[in-house]
Protein backbone atom coordinates (compact mmCIF):
# COMPACT_ATOMS: atom_id res chain seq x y z
CA UNK A 1 0.00 0.00 0.00
CA UNK A 2 2.82 2.44 0.77
CA UNK A 3 5.54 1.05 -1.48
CA UNK A 4 6.17 4.51 -2.94
CA UNK A 5 6.88 6.03 0.47
CA UNK A 6 10.42 6.14 1.87
CA UNK A 7 10.31 5.74 5.63
CA UNK A 8 12.89 7.79 7.51
CA UNK A 9 15.95 5.78 8.47
CA UNK A 10 15.35 6.64 12.14
CA UNK A 11 11.88 5.03 12.01
CA UNK A 12 13.28 1.91 10.39
CA UNK A 13 16.08 1.72 12.98
CA UNK A 14 13.63 2.06 15.86
CA UNK A 15 11.46 -0.68 14.42
CA UNK A 16 14.51 -2.93 13.97
CA UNK A 17 15.34 -2.44 17.64
CA UNK A 18 11.81 -3.41 18.61
CA UNK A 19 11.88 -6.51 16.41
CA UNK A 20 15.25 -7.47 17.94
CA UNK A 21 13.55 -7.51 21.34
CA UNK A 22 10.88 -9.99 20.22
CA UNK A 23 12.40 -11.89 17.28
CA UNK A 24 16.11 -11.20 16.75
CA UNK A 25 16.45 -13.58 13.82
CA UNK A 26 14.04 -11.49 11.75
CA UNK A 27 15.22 -8.03 12.75
CA UNK A 28 15.97 -6.76 9.24
CA UNK A 29 15.29 -3.50 7.47
CA UNK A 30 12.86 -5.33 5.19
CA UNK A 31 10.85 -6.66 8.16
CA UNK A 32 10.92 -3.22 9.78
CA UNK A 33 9.49 -1.65 6.63
CA UNK A 34 6.80 -4.34 6.45
CA UNK A 35 5.84 -3.56 10.05
CA UNK A 36 5.67 0.18 9.33
CA UNK A 37 3.59 -0.44 6.20
CA UNK A 38 1.25 -2.65 8.22
CA UNK A 39 0.73 0.10 10.79
CA UNK A 40 -0.03 2.57 8.02
CA UNK A 41 -2.52 0.16 6.44
CA UNK A 42 -4.27 -0.46 9.77
CA UNK A 43 -4.69 3.27 10.37
CA UNK A 44 -5.90 3.83 6.83
CA UNK A 45 -8.50 1.08 7.19
CA UNK A 46 -9.54 2.42 10.58
CA UNK A 47 -9.99 5.90 9.12
CA UNK A 48 -12.60 4.52 6.72
CA UNK A 49 -14.32 1.95 8.91
CA UNK A 50 -14.17 3.52 12.38
CA UNK A 51 -13.01 7.13 12.14
CA UNK A 52 -14.20 7.82 15.68
CA UNK A 53 -11.75 5.23 17.02
CA UNK A 54 -8.87 6.78 15.09
CA UNK A 55 -9.90 10.20 16.38
CA UNK A 56 -9.91 8.87 19.96
CA UNK A 57 -6.41 7.46 19.45
CA UNK A 58 -5.27 10.80 18.06
CA UNK A 59 -6.77 12.72 20.98
CA UNK A 60 -5.13 10.35 23.46
CA UNK A 61 -1.74 10.87 21.84
CA UNK A 62 -2.27 14.63 21.77
CA UNK A 63 -3.10 14.64 25.49
CA UNK A 64 0.09 12.71 26.27
CA UNK A 65 2.15 15.29 24.39
CA UNK A 66 0.40 18.24 26.05
CA UNK A 67 -0.79 16.98 29.44
CA UNK A 68 -1.95 20.44 30.64
CA UNK A 69 -4.48 20.88 27.83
Amino acid sequence: MTKDYDYPEADIDRMIEYIKSIDPENATPEMAIMMLENEYAKNHKLSHEQPEVLEAIYNDIKKKQRPNQ
